[in-house]
């Protein structure tokens, strides 16, 4: 609906559904995030009574593996692409590969060059991911009940942020890593997390950003990392507040060892963006 090109008209639900008929769920794995969605079903509608349809939407096929079909009780799981489930419909719908990536929703792929010569070009100026909105659309309204939207906890879906950017209130089940680390000094756009070696905070945006938070020097437990121009360690029981960087604002000044001694630089000197600012340490007395 906010793309200007796109037919207006008024949607209305057929009945009132409980939660708006929308769920987040953020998942590390996609198979727990189905798991989380067929217990919450399952705890809504009871035990007894006639099957309830559900059907898991993949953008992509390779979506089947998190989708087991068998399950005991009422619930009776199928799996489709979004394509192919365009004029059908489910009591429940989960709409899986939601997570910023090549092969996500949307998709980052590009378009084949061979379809380019046979496809008319699209329209100048088109609205970010138009055709992607519309087939997440589909998806989303597939389900007469309810529609579950599964998550990458660590880099979801540019969709999924705006829903939960414009409808605070929406029903959530999990927590999306993303909020509980601290931001980007350098992008300004990505979130940092510990890498896989633990020795480091680095860019979520990698590798388009490949800023990298440093160790704390007094605690060697927490990192540092910068907030409104102003640095703390991760550690809840460090105070050492290092002072940021004045030239590149990324960095922290850390202690270092040079010819003539000890003295303060950037801990971005080495980095894909070096900084080279230093300076002197008060004389040891």
């Amino acid at each position: 609906m906010r793309n200007p090109a796109q037919t207006r008209r008024a949607l209305r639900p057929a009945d009132d559904v409980r939660n708006g008929g929308v769920t987040v769920i953020a998942a590390a794995d996609p198979r727990r995030g189905v798991e989380d969605a067929l217990v919450d079903i399952e705890s809504q509608e009871g035990e007894g009574g006639p099957p309830i349809s559900v059907m898991a939407l993949g953008r992509y096929r390779s979506a089947r593996e998190a989708v087991s079909p068998r399950r005991p009780g009422r619930l009776r799981v199928e799996f489709s692409t979004v394509h192919a489930a365009k004029g059908r419909e489910a009591d429940y719908v989960v709409v899986l590969d939601l997570r910023d990536a090549r092969r996500g929703f949307p998709s980052q792929v590009e378009d084949d060059p061979l379809l380019d010569l046979v496809l008319p070009p699209p329209p100048e100026g088109e609205y970010p991911h138009a055709e992607e909105r519309r087939l997440f659309y589909v998806a989303m309204t597939r389900a007469r009940r309810g529609t579950y939207l599964v998550a990458d906890a660590l880099r979801p879906s540019a969709f999924v942020e705006e829903l939960l950017r414009e409808s605070p209130g929406l029903r959530r089940l999990g927590e999306f890593r993303r909020e509980r680390t601290p931001p980007c000094p350098r992008c300004r756009t990505g979130r940092l997390d510990e890498s896989a070696s633990r020795r480091t905070l680095y860019c979520l945006n990698f590798p388009f950003c490949r800023y990298r938070a440093p160790r704390c020097q007094a605690c060697r437990r927490g990192f540092a990392v910068i907030a409104r121009d102003v640095s703390r360690c991760t550690s809840g029981s460090c105070n050492a507040s290092p002072p940021v960087c004045g030239s590149c604002g990324a960095g922290v000044m850390v202690v270092r060892e040079g010819r003539t001694g000890r003295f303060l630089g950037c801990s971005e000197y080495a980095s894909d963006q070096p900084c080279r600012n230093t300076r002197n340490l008060p004389a040891r007395r």
